[in-house]
């Protein structure tokens, strides 16, 4: 995508202020699993799998500019029930043709002409419409002609476990005679927030009604999938919002999650994706395109195309050599890999019938394939891991002494000339402290802190580079608690990272006990760039010291439990 980075149009719903902020810390702490949330409790949120204040698109509080009357579900549908008039959605109407922007090009479009929206009840045209088929699957989603691989992976991850699932998709939504009224909804993770949006069931459909333009399912008269993906496109303002992206992205706006991610190069690559399936994490993979023009083709595998692992397997045979397999669905549902362990080779057929029951070995075209893990780490290059549930916060390994995890969340802004990747222009520098100490006779503590830019994608402006620093502060009772320019010319950080242009990064850090500010940084911002700093310790000190500033504080529900984030070394 490319786009001017302009100022953000949410900045109404947040605490104005022309003066630096503390996030304050309160003595009480809320358990949820095994993560702790601490602060204030505020509206809006998830913690573990469970969804509690869920804001309406455009209300208050939503980080998202009133785009017209706030919509109310289940208000909405009674209204349409009682006239007998099924819902059409003001907010986002349907249009003749649709522009998106075009992947690998700079302010350049596909515009597809000859829309006929079609409402989902009137598509199928020898069944009924129904909005799930006999329960949700990831084989049910189905690429449409959108380069939107990247949002289809993440959902077929998605539709791997259920309760998050149902937390997307909210039960009691029919196409059934006295139920259907044209309006279904969805959720979001949304920056922090979890925000539910409503649609009416207009489907974008080319050639007389026969082909979707994007995401459809493989069941010709199931719609849960297409209806959720236009959900997420009016979220971030249009459909070109589901055209190219990365499937992190998707994932955490499915479950509030974290993502990291790995290289191919990662000596610990195939244990990170056996934790992060015990850990019913999200995972996807992909290598990116060499030319964009012409996007490379291996053994059935594409650049440029990102697939779900849905599965991870590993064995010893006779007790020393490990067999390590993965598997893989391609969103289109019909592409598969052709090579080694590929269904009908001679390896498929020496996997004795026993083992391919248990791990559905099933000889059929559904996008669906297995491969040994070291031909997946020879193509694959990426792969992005959205961790839910928390093992270890490390390095993935170790399942002993597991503690709880407290999380402190912070809004902030980066602005133009004040925020450079020097510190230098002005002491308005964002800066958050944090106190912590080592439980137990550790020497020192695990602390996980994730950077997120806001609202690139509604601009369809590229992700900028972005990292972090992080400054001890040895005598913190007698500094300001607004750092000046003077503080960061004169000592060193302890630790320092630029990350690449991702929306989020996300590192662990070792640090000794004690207080340290942490900045935010982002590779020259234009104008005004909006982010979200996300700070995870196994003990924050309960004190004065642990405050944030230059920023709205948020205490966030709406972070979940994470999964092993390796150190930036490792």
């Amino acid at each position: 995508m490319s786009g001017d980075s302009t100022n953000s149009p949410f900045e109404y719903c947040k605490k104005t202020s022309e003066t630096l902020k503390q996030c304050k810390v309160y003595d009480c702490r809320q358990k949820f699993g095994n993560l702790y949330v601490q602060g204030e409790p505020l509206k809006g949120g998830f913690v573990g799998a469970n969804v509690t204040t869920i804001f309406k698109l455009g209300e208050e509080g939503s980080g998202i500019k009133p785009r017209g009357p706030i919509q109310d579900y289940d208000q909405l549908k009674k209204e349409c029930l009682a006239s007998g008039k099924s819902f059409e959605d003001p907010l986002f109407p349907r249009t003749s043709t649709l522009s998106v922007p075009r992947a690998g090009y700079d302010n350049a479009d596909i515009v597809y002409r000859g829309i006929e929206w079609i409402r989902a009840k009137d598509i199928p045209k020898d069944k009924p419409a129904e909005f799930v088929v006999d329960g949700t699957s990831r084989m049910d989603i189905a690429q449409g002609k959108l380069a939107d691989c990247w949002f289809q992976a993440g959902l077929s991850a998605l539709a791997m476990n259920p309760i998050l699932w149902s937390k997307v998709v909210p039960k009691g939504q029919s196409f059934r005679e006295g139920e259907y009224a044209g309006i279904f909804h969805f959720r979001f993770w949304y920056f922090g927030k979890w925000v539910d949006v409503v649609v009416d069931d207009y489907l974008p459909m080319l050639w007389n009604g026969s082909q979707s333009v994007y995401a459809h399912s493989t069941e010709n008269n199931e719609f849960w999938c297409a209806l959720l993906t236009k959900a997420y496109a009016k979220l971030y303002g249009d459909w070109g919002a589901v055209n190219w992206g990365a499937c992190g992205e998707a994932m955490e706006d499915f479950t509030g999650g974290i993502v990291r991610v790995y290289s191919n190069d990662d000596e610990n690559l195939f244990n990170n994706l056996l934790d992060g399936q015990e850990e019913n994490a999200l995972m996807a993979c992909m290598r990116p395109r060499l030319n964009d023009h012409e996007p490379g083709y291996e053994a059935g595998l594409f650049e440029g195309h990102v697939y779900t692992v849905t599965k991870v397997y590993t064995n010893y045979v006779d007790g020393e050599d490990r067999v390590e397999w993965v598997r893989l669905r391609d969103p289109y549902g019909k592409y598969e890999w052709t090579g080694e362990l590929s269904e009908g080779s001679r390896e498929w057929k020496e996997v004795p019938e026993k083992l391919k029951k248990e791990l559905e070995m099933v000889t059929k075209r559904d996008g669906e394939f297995w491969m040994p893990f070291k031909k997946f780490k020879s193509f694959f290059t990426i792969v992005e891991i959205c961790y839910i549930i928390p093992k270890s916060l490390t390095d993935g390994s170790s399942r002993e002494g597991k503690t709880d995890w407290q999380v402190k969340v912070f809004e902030g802004e980066w602005l133009h000339g004040v925020t450079d990747d020097e510190l230098s222009l002005s002491d308005r520098v964002p800066q958050y402290r944090i106190t912590v100490k080592p439980r137990d006779k550790e020497s020192e503590c695990t602390v996980v802190v994730a950077v997120m830019q806001k609202y690139q994608r509604i601009k369809r402006a590229e992700n900028r580079k972005i990292g972090f620093k992080i400054y001890e502060l040895k005598d913190p009772k007698n500094l300001p608690k607004s750092l000046s320019v003077r503080f960061f010319e004169r000592h060193t950080p302890v630790y320092k990272n630029w990350g690449s242009p991702r929306r989020e990064i996300c590192y662990s850090v070792q640090l000794k006990a004690g207080t340290y500010c942490i900045v935010p940084q982002i590779w020259h911002p234009q104008g005004k760039e909006e982010f979200l700093l996300r700070v995870y310790a196994r003990n924050f000190a309960d004190d004065k010291e642990s405050d944030g500033e230059d920023g709205t504080d948020v205490v966030d529900e709406a972070v979940p439990e994470l999964g092993p984030v390796p150190d930036e070394d490792a």
